[in-house]
């Protein structure tokens, strides 16, 4: 929600650049946690750097004048098309003030890079370039895709170029495929210290078999595999092995969906999904017995294909005092390197519901993709998109919370909407 304006002078466009793009250089919660204690912002700020210091983590060079912060501008021209695709595009570049030079540029094909390493240079530090200008010859997979190129500053703050659509003939054979991981925990090994769920489990079973079914009903994916990880078999090894082993068969143009119920939690300044054999002692139990989000954010970046994340772990009344994260989560997985599309059950601070039948979040989410009469999708294509399914269920579960609980979608700085299913035309 946040922005900042910057004036160019007179007869000039004035621009806008969101709180996101500066995210690496200004987002300091740990400055924000210790103001009050320390009295001032210098010292909290101090006092911040010296505990990242001690911990061995780079501090962050943000500077308060977003002026000398500004990401360089860059555009995308389209110069050839031939056959399979391959194309031909013209990129430009130029820092956007003389504090901040170029440091990279990466061709985004659908919001993920591709994986032959095509279209993405790199300069040294020292070596950073105030303009850059460049023909790229670049192999696409066949069907339909949405360019753009990410530019990025010395301070790794990003801007995004001007998109462009490529359109090519794409047979049964090339079509992608859908790979849906659905992890559901019900029973835990701890459950003196972590209250057992009584949906999690059966809320992942039946996400599972409805993107199975709904994934066949169009010809968009030409496969959908799937796996089941509940209770037991929901440990963090085999979550993560289930993990490594989509991104070692997924193709550029498939999608993975990763799908999570169950408790959530954060801890010193973490944030961490529960599998079964979670310990939730202390962090370092934690780090050892759940996956914390920076092992789950370093187990989805460079993905080789689009992620989407469902997130029904925000059961943040039932394990203490404690916040769920899911806030901290969505926007560490989002982020401009990670890149993965996050759709939450409910905000940080709220709780996700069930009635009945199971949580409010996966039920709506399962009415959605088996298409009843109120669903949103594009009539003429059949095509759901996140977008779509947002809508849908953000309406249908704050509704049947009376309000009491929001689920919310973070989507990547130029992620392009993502089909999730295909429907019959009407």
């Amino acid at each position: 929600m946040i922005r900042w304006k910057v004036d160019h002078g007179p007869n000039r466009a004035v621009e806008f650049y969101p709180a996101e793009q500066f995210q690496k250089a200004l987002y300091r919660p740990d400055v924000i946690s210790r103001v009050l204690e320390e009295g001032s912002v210098a010292e909290a700020v101090l006092a911040a750097n010296n505990a990242l210091i001690a911990q061995k983590i780079e501090v962050p060079r943000g500077e308060n004048a977003v002026d000398k912060l500004l990401p360089p501008g860059v555009t995308l021209t389209l110069v050839e098309v031939k056959e399979n695709p391959r194309i031909k595009v013209m990129v430009t570049a130029q820092q956007g003030c003389p504090e901040q030079p170029i440091k990279s540029l990466a061709l985004y094909v659908d919001g993920r890079k591709l994986s032959t390493g095509q279209g993405v240079v790199t300069f040294e530090s020292g070596k950073e370039k105030t303009s850059y200008e460049q023909l790229w010859d670049v192999d696409l997979p066949p069907g339909k895709h949405k360019l753009v190129v990410i530019a990025k500053s010395k301070d790794d703050s990003p801007s995004v170029s001007n998109p462009i659509e490529i359109k090519s003939l794409q047979v049964l054979s090339d079509r992608p495929t859908l790979y849906h991981v659905a992890v559901g925990v019900s029973l835990y090994e701890h459950s003196k210290t972590i209250k057992n769920l009584t949906f999690a489990a059966s809320d992942a079973e039946k996400l599972s078999e409805v993107f199975a079914a709904a994934s066949t009903t169009g010809n968009y994916y030409k496969a959908v595999h799937g796996r089941k990880l509940l209770n037991a078999a929901a440990t963090r090894e085999k979550v993560l092995g289930a993990i490594q082993d989509v991104r070692d068969s997924a193709k550029t143009n498939d999608l993975f969906v990763l799908s999570f119920a169950g408790h959530g939690r954060r801890d010193d300044g973490d944030v961490f999904l529960l599998t079964h054999e979670a310990d939730p002692t202390n962090n370092a139990s934690l780090q050892t017995t759940a996956i914390s989000g920076k092992v789950l954010r370093q187990s989805l970046t460079d993905f080789p294909c689009q992620v989407v994340v469902l997130r029904d772990s925000c059961h943040a009344g039932q394990i203490g005092a404690l916040r769920s994260g899911s806030d901290d989560a969505a926007r560490s997985l989002a982020d401009v390197d990670t890149r993965a599309t996050v759709i939450c059950a409910a905000l940080g601070h709220e709780e996700a519901l069930a009635r009945d039948r199971g949580g409010l979040f996966t039920m709506a989410v399962v009415r959605a993709l088996q298409c009843e009469s109120d669903t949103v999708y594009d009539h003429e294509t059949g095509e759901m998109n996140v977008y779509d399914l947002m809508a849908y269920v953000y309406r249908e579960v704050y509704k049947a919370s009376e309000e009491k609980q929001t689920p919310y979608l973070k989507m990547p700085l130029a992620q392009p909407a993502i089909t999730l299913v295909q429907f019959e035309k009407k």
